[in-house]
């Protein structure tokens, strides 16, 4: 998760440092931006208190989330976009909400691929990537 309390743009590339240094590219890391925000706990209150929401709690039956307020979302966006778009073992919330996944898993089963799926993120979105797909 990024974008949490206390997250800034140095702890950010910190982390993505440690990803990349840290992490195998057979391996996958999954990475979400913000934090659910959840009526009645203390994130909730935190983000209220730090002017991040605004909404009252029945306003929050769609997902809100939390991202700290040291952090410029734009910024926060186009660097894990860049982020995903040279690590194919990267994944957001965004690739794993793809529609067509489920067609790839059955595809995957009927050529005998072995699940679970997520072992094999990089080469499916390279094959992604070649069709004109940026995910």
């Amino acid at each position: 998760m990024l974008g949490g309390p206390g997250e800034s743009e140095v702890t950010v590339k910190e982390t993505l440092r440690f990803a990349e240094q840290c992490i195998r590219p057979k391996d996958v890391a999954f990475f979400n931006i913000g934090i659910r925000i959840y009526p009645g706990t203390e994130l909730e209150h935190r983000a209220r208190e730090e002017g991040v929401l605004a909404i009252s709690p029945s306003e929050m039956l769609e997902p809100v989330f939390y991202v700290s307020p040291a952090l410029d979302l734009n910024w926060l966006t186009e660097t894990m976009h860049k982020a995903l778009a040279t690590h194919m073992n990267y994944i957001n919330s965004n690739t794993i909400g793809l529609s067509f996944l489920p067609t790839i898993n059955r595809l995957g089963y009927r050529l005998g691929i072995k699940s679970p799926l997520w072992r094999h993120t990089r080469f499916i979105r390279r094959g992604l990537r070649i069709l004109g797909m940026d995910v």
